[in-house]
């Protein structure tokens, strides 16, 4: 079912690139699908790994994919309000922190330091002070549903529903966050 569901998420993302307008907000949106997509993809395959060593690898890999989408999240809304360029130090700092937490996942035993096996599969240990940079990352996905919830509150119509639309979405995914 995580398979399907990685698999559902990046034909959403692809459908939508294809469809779109090539627009930074349209490649932004891809973005968070490849993220999302890669972290579900890379559990499923640590969930069904052969070893310990193997799941830990799969398992950074899910952590490195699931440390894009704060970063793409904050920036689409950042493009999708049009505040892109007052935000340009916000978002740029968002990918150099998501991007080195991302690094440091896939290349340290640090983030990730183990994996510990149920009957059902593997399940990652992390280390114990990840909650200070998660809280990062809640923050990036907070400032994001805030910048789209204030649109909808500006907007009309189509416009509005969209916004709003946006906000339930990425509400319901930072959640899912915390598996």
């Amino acid at each position: 079912a995580t398979f399907f569901t990685a698999a559902a998420i990046l034909v959403l993302g692809v459908i939508v690139l294809v469809r779109a307008r090539a627009t930074l907000v349209t490649y932004l949106f891809f973005a968070i699908t490849v993220g999302a997509s890669g972290w579900l993809g890379f559990f499923a395959l640590m969930y069904g790994a052969a070893s310990a060593g193997q799941a830990a690898a799969f398992a950074r890999g899910a952590s490195a994919f699931a440390s894009i989408m704060p970063a793409a999240t904050f920036h689409f809304a950042a493009a999708y309000v049009n505040r892109r360029r007052a935000l340009r130090n916000a978002i740029l700092f968002c990918w150099v922190f998501c991007g080195a937490i991302a690094l440091l996942e896939l290349a340290t035993p640090y983030i990730i330091i183990g994996v510990r096996q149920f009957d059902w599969g593997y399940y990652p240990i992390g280390w114990r002070y990840n909650f200070s940079w998660v809280m990062v990352f809640v923050g990036m996905f907070a400032a994001a549903v805030s910048m789209l919830w204030q649109a909808a509150k500006t907007s009309e119509g189509v416009a509005r529903k969209r916004a709003r639309a946006l906000v339930v979405s990425f509400a319901v995914s930072l959640l899912a966050g915390f598996e």
